[in-house]
């Protein structure tokens, strides 16, 4: 079985701005009618004796064309209004409702009426606490867990998975659990075993339009 390599790229917010940023804006959504029909044309353009109606194949296919990948890890923190924006202090202040992401994504580039999008597949990690100590390092995933640990922070830790279908991949997402070092061993346990099975022929690829975070996207309007 073929191995997915993840390019593991590590990018600072480089003092991005993700004020007015819903939290609904992070989230991958599936591919209209048209940009599907579109994909399909471009994908017969390629491989002429492809098979639409073979969901294995054009699985296949779609994950054979998806040639980049990251990780990708943002804090953000919740205004008042309900907007995110990036937590630009490692350090937390108490009483704030922070939310970390840590995706995984493998995807391909497509033109879609002159504009640059990512379709492709996306893995993330995801924490939702609320702090109650002041000065609360938040530098990454490890220092959250510790923090709930030690009862200076307490929210959720969820997994969620964006376009992939299939048996083995329902039963590998663990339910969403308290922030813990447990619950964290257990998302990573699982975040491993998915990658192991999306080459298996009941594993289904089923790409999605992955949003831009915010500080690409005034890179991709220049």
């Amino acid at each position: 079985m073929r191995k997915l390599v993840l390019l593991i790229l590590f990018m600072a917010c480089g003092g991005a701005n993700a004020a007015g940023l819903s939290a609904d804006a992070l989230e991958p959504v599936s591919l209209s009618v048209k940009d599907v029909e579109k994909l399909n044309k471009q994908n017969e353009l390629i491989l002429p004796t492809f098979n639409q109606l073979d969901l294995a194949q054009r699985s296949k296919f779609a994950l054979y064309e998806l040639a980049n990948h990251e990780v990708i890890t943002n804090t953000y923190v919740f205004k008042a209004d309900g907007k995110l924006e990036y937590l630009g202090s490692k350090l937390a202040a108490s009483g704030q409702k922070i939310l970390f992401q840590q995706d995984y994504t493998s995807y391909k580039n497509v033109d879609v009426n002159g504009k640059r999008k990512k379709v492709g597949i996306l893995l993330r990690l995801e924490a939702e606490l609320v702090t109650k100590k002041a000065d609360l390092n938040l530098n990454g995933i490890f220092a959250i867990g510790a923090a709930a640990s030690s009862g200076s922070a307490s929210g959720r830790l969820r997994l969620k998975v964006y376009g992939l279908s299939g048996e083995a991949i329902s039963l590998a997402i663990p339910a969403p659990s308290d922030i813990s070092e447990q619950s964290l061993l257990n998302a990573f346990t699982a975040i491993a075993t998915i990658k192991s099975k999306i080459y298996e022929d009941n594993v289904f690829v089923i790409p999605q339009d992955i949003p831009e975070l915010p500080f690409e996207l005034g890179r991709n309007q220049s």
